[in-house]
């Protein structure tokens, strides 16, 4: 914002050793994302997994394997596709909420939320792609990763990078041994995106890496959302907004007790999706959490025009284009109180905008055209089923403040917390059948 009021919508900087074109004006942005050859997004992720994810350039540059696994993400990530992951994702979280459980005092327990959200969301989701064989102990290299890979990829110096560099590297060998040792009930996407890279020859070392490639990508994001959104619902909104959520939780997950007092859930996924206030504070959690910046490389010289100003931009070729996703979601010109989280904002509005006529282009958490992100159904399904989970199975007091955003983390996605929040959780006495403490 502050760039923006300074420079214009419209600006250049020297980034990355190139020439970087800026635009906050998210009425330009459709004309970025109409022309994919234009303004090309290959070369840009190419780079990306090239360097942040060691993958050879063999196979980073594939045709082949690129029409592959986009035919795999859409199989297996769109539509209804997405539910047999989605329902392997929740049965593996209520496991691990069954094991928390075993260990839960009658009276409660204080968790530091942030440790609690990835361990259960990681966990449950790992082993939902990757079979019981998944290697869900690297979770804490994961996030070490994940906090230093956008220096990975600017080159930084090693005695920089290399603690991030060695958590990579122990995450891929994790995966090759798990590959060796053989993957147990996968899911179909992963079992697909595995045999395409045999089929295509690469070796055991790239396919440890594509594969951790893909929790990655389909992991760390959603593990902090879910995170924010459960911390944001305990501490930023009305109780009557949180009894509504309730319900449409009850609704979608009918929670039972098994003859063994286990808790077992039957999920109605389509009635997960398309519950107004579950949806509500998710939109509203990426708004205010998300630092997306969405790149492109120019591919030959061309002129960018301003719609609003009329003003026209030369952008040459080589160049890079960025898109920040977080400056239209904190534009007070499209949402009214941008700065506040109002959860309510997408229930009064379609869109939650002022006008209620930005459609896409005012929540771009997940990225937009080309780059959009093939997982973005199943983060959803994976956000929301453990917030109305949660909420169904524990009595939940805030010991903490809510934390800051690790803005270290700008560009890369949902920004990490700066805190780990503690609470007071407590299985409600309905469920107390459950405990064995």
């Amino acid at each position: 914002m502050v760039f923006s009021k300074k420079y214009g919508s419209i600006f250049s900087i020297y980034l990355m050793g190139r020439t970087t074109m800026v635009i906050t004006n998210p009425r330009v942005f459709p004309t970025i994302f109409k022309d994919s050859k234009l303004f090309d997004f290959r070369n840009f992720i190419e780079g990306l997994v090239q360097v942040v994810l060691n993958i050879p350039k063999a196979a980073a540059t594939s045709k082949a394997l690129k029409d592959a696994n986009h035919a795999q993400y859409v199989k297996h990530l769109t539509g209804s596709s997405v539910y047999p992951l989605t329902e392997a994702f929740i049965y593996s979280l209520l496991n691990k909420i069954n094991d928390e459980i075993s260990h839960l005092p009658t009276r409660g327990t204080t968790i530091e939320l942030v440790g609690f959200s990835q361990k259960v969301v990681f966990n449950a989701s790992c082993k939902a792609l990757f079979g019981s064989t998944c290697p869900s102990d690297i979770r804490s290299d994961v996030f070490l990763f994940d906090e230093g890979m956008h220096l990975i990829f600017a080159n930084f110096p090693s005695f920089i990078t290399s603690k991030y560099i060695k958590a990579r590297e122990r995450c891929i060998s994790a995966f090759m041994k798990m590959l060796e040792t053989g993957m147990q009930n996968p899911n179909a996407l992963a079992a697909s995106q595995d045999q395409v890279l045999i089929d295509e020859g690469f070796d055991l070392q790239t396919r440890g890496s594509s594969l951790f490639g893909l929790m990655w990508g389909l992991q760390t994001n959603s593990t902090q959302a879910a995170f924010w959104c459960l911390a944001y619902l305990l501490t930023k909104t009305t109780s009557d907004f949180r009894q509504k959520l309730f319900e449409e939780g009850k609704e979608a997950f009918k929670v039972s007790l098994t003859s063994t007092n286990t808790l077992t859930a039957t999920p109605n996924i389509p009635l997960l999706t398309s519950a107004p206030y579950l949806s509500a504070l998710f939109n509203e959690t990426l708004r205010t959490t998300s630092g997306t910046l969405m790149w492109r490389e120019v591919s030959r010289d061309t002129v960018v025009e301003d719609p609003e100003s009329g003003r026209k931009f030369l952008a040459r070729k080589g160049g890079l284009v960025s898109l920040p996703a977080r400056h239209v979601h904190l534009d007070e010109g499209i949402y009214e109180r941008a700065d506040e989280f109002r959860p309510e904002r997408w229930i009064e509005s379609k869109d939650g905008t002022r006008d209620g006529k930005m459609g896409r282009i005012g929540l771009l958490p997940f990225g937009g055209g080309v780059s959009l992100c093939p997982g973005r159904f199943f983060a959803s399904h994976e956000i929301k089923s453990f917030v109305a989970l949660m909420l169904q199975l524990f009595d939940m007091e805030v010991l903490d403040p809510l934390p800051g955003l690790g803005l270290n983390q700008y560009g890369v996605g949902v920004m990490a917390p700066t805190g780990k929040m503690r609470v007071q959780i407590t299985l409600k006495n309905e469920w107390k059948g459950a405990l064995k403490a």
